[in-house]
């Protein structure tokens, strides 16, 4: 894979190689038999990058695989969850971030 901007290739590699250019965040959606307000202000301790909730749904995006790690002991400890994914970013996130410029690095 190859990452072009502006006639410059900003990012080459394998999938994996181009994803590890980019973005390093972990998403967790989290879904709770009941999320009560405790839960989230525990989970908002860890300064997520961000939280969405919705009914007893959680989406959480952290920085750190641990951090992501430390939130789903957390929620798996409450005794409330239900079902849980990890997941990091898509290469299309990794996409927009070498494009926008905040990320730029010379292939090699």
């Amino acid at each position: 894979i190859a990452i072009i901007n502006h006639g410059k290739i900003v990012a080459s590699g394998t999938t994996d190689d181009v994803k590890n250019m980019g973005l390093q965040l972990f998403y967790l959606s989290l879904k709770f038999n009941e999320m009560g307000k405790e839960l989230e202000e525990l989970i908002q301790k860890f300064a997520p990058v961000k939280i969405e909730i919705v009914n007893n749904e959680a989406t959480v995006t952290v920085r750190e695989h641990n951090v992501a790690l430390s939130i789903l002991s957390l929620a798996q400890s409450s005794g409330a969850l239900k079902h849980f994914e990890i997941s990091t970013a898509s290469l299309e996130d990794v996409f927009v971030e070498l494009i926008d410029g905040k990320k730029v690095r010379a292939s090699s």
